[in-house]
């Protein structure tokens, strides 16, 4: 199984930077999984992270 861990500062980098490579990732057979700050420094709702 081939496996990806996309890491960022906080949340919104992956929401506003990385959601469409994720995507393509996972078309290409990959389980991405994100490691980030998730509660503080922010700007992506709170509801959108809940989501990741």
């Amino acid at each position: 199984m081939k496996k990806v861990l996309m890491v960022a500062s906080v949340a919104s980098m992956i929401d506003l930077f990385n959601m469409n490579n994720i995507q393509i990732l996972q078309d290409l057979g990959y389980t991405v999984e994100v490691a980030c700050n998730f509660q503080n420094g922010s700007i992506t709702s709170g509801e959108r992270v809940k989501s990741f």
